[in-house]
């Protein structure tokens, strides 16, 4: 363990630069940009699935104005179609590729999400995978400005435990709700 002085020092010199600042050092500018969710869900085990809305404040610190936004729905990573999915395939491993109802998991919208108060349509840029959603903003949103978002949306973890699972009445969530995908200084 280093002594005190010696960590700080190493602090002084940039050793432990995250992954956003720039190899230079220079953190001046640097920014993140700001999430605040309120989530309800209620875990419905008869249909086996979690039943959510949430209300999402997000704060543009960044000095680009937003025109789209992303979010990951993770679920979505243990059924047909995935990304996940095909890599196993191509490895031939057999895990989430053949999964039949009810057995496989998602994440999906039960209803368009409303931004500001205007419903927007949402597509999937790597369907068939379906675990990044984007959509358009129906107004920009410019630096330093802040928009609400609403969603609903069911979740199920797959019978296949990986990062998530079910069995029985043992459920483990894991990234179940519509997470916003990063923005920062590399876009």
């Amino acid at each position: 363990m280093l002594p005190l002085l010696g960590l700080l020092a190493q602090l002084q010199q940039g050793a432990f630069l995250g992954a956003t600042t720039p190899p230079s050092g220079d953190t001046l500018g640097y920014w993140q940009q700001r999430v605040h969710y309120t989530i309800v869900a209620t875990l419905d085990e008869p249909q086996t699935r979690l039943r959510s809305h949430a209300t999402l404040v997000y704060v543009n610190n960044s000095p680009d104005t937003l025109r789209e936004m992303f979010f990951h729905q993770y679920l979505n990573a243990f059924r047909q179609g995935s990304r996940w999915s095909a890599s196993d395939e191509h490895e031939n491993r057999e895990r989430f590729q053949n999964l039949q109802e009810p057995n496989y998991g998602y994440e999906r919208f039960t209803s368009a999400p409303v931004v500001g108060g205007t419903p927007v349509i949402v597509d999937y840029p790597g369907a068939p995978d379906s675990t990044v959603v984007h959509f358009k903003l129906p107004v920009p949103l410019a630096p330093h400005d802040s928009t609400r978002i609403t969603f609903e949306w069911d979740a199920r973890p797959s019978t296949v435990p990986r990062r998530q699972g079910r069995r029985g009445r043992t459920w483990d969530f894991a990234q179940w709700y519509p997470k916003v995908a990063v923005y920062d200084r590399v876009g």
